[in-house]
């Protein structure tokens, strides 16, 4: 019996506990999340799919290079697509991520809890015992492994309801989970005819040449990504 208490208050420790920014933004290369941001505007509304193609790990730092799609979907003249690479730098990597916050006034409360996915979640919302008028309601979610911070803001005084979302995500880490968004693929039909490999990196990120019965990750045009092993 005294066990299980011990073991209940190590899991419930570990749980509460923020995580830092190696834990929230633990990619590999290959891992894909697709996110939704959109706004009390209205459509359209932009979506993005990042796909990490580089991983460069040093002393207190990881660099990530990331294949970005974006999409504004909405009423004509959209849907459009543009694609870009970006370039993430996560420094101290034993510090605690940034929230998203939202206001002056209000008091964050944090907690935390696992995820869809089961992933650890760092979750923060404003207090609203809050002295303000007609207070702010907003949360923010750093995910272990999936990044963030991801976030719901409902501001009722000044109008404003915006969110910017995880909506689908295929990592090495947690896997498949979400709903993907396929629109992308009729829209590349018609923008990305000539798809070709750019480049053949190992599981360390490194560009390597096709060497056969090892695995590799080949690295695409359009930014899509696969695991390969030639056997020979």
């Amino acid at each position: 019996m005294i066990r299980i208490l011990l073991l209940l208050f190590i899991s419930t420790f570990q749980l509460n506990a923020q995580m830092t920014n190696a834990e929230v933004y633990n990619f590999e290369i290959g891992d894909v999340h697709q996110t939704k941001l959109y706004g009390s505007a209205g459509p359209p509304f932009e979506y993005h799919l990042d796909t990490i193609v580089n991983k460069v790990v040093d002393v207190n730092s990881i660099t990530y290079t990331i294949h970005r799609k974006t999409i504004l979907n909405g009423p004509p003249p959209y849907p459009t697509i543009s694609s870009s690479v970006e370039t993430l730098v996560i420094s101290n990597l034993t510090s605690s991520p940034s929230h998203f916050n939202y206001g002056s006034c209000i008091a964050p409360i944090d907690s935390s809890f696992i995820g869809n996915c089961g992933e650890g979640v760092d979750f923060r919302q404003s207090d609203l015992d809050s002295t303000c008028f007609e207070p702010p309601f907003w949360f923010s979610t750093l995910h272990e492994g999936l990044g963030g911070p991801y976030y719901d803001v409902y501001d009722f005084s000044n109008m404003v309801d915006y969110q910017y979302e995880l909506i689908y995500s295929n990592s090495s880490q947690w896997g498949e989970c979400g709903n993907y968004q396929d629109f992308f693929v009729g829209i590349e039909e018609l923008t990305e005819t000539n798809v070709h490999l750019i480049r053949i990196v190992d599981l360390l990120g490194l560009e390597t040449e096709d060497l056969p019965n090892t695995l590799l990750i080949y690295v695409y045009s359009d930014g899509t990504t696969e695991k390969v092993v030639r056997i020979e």
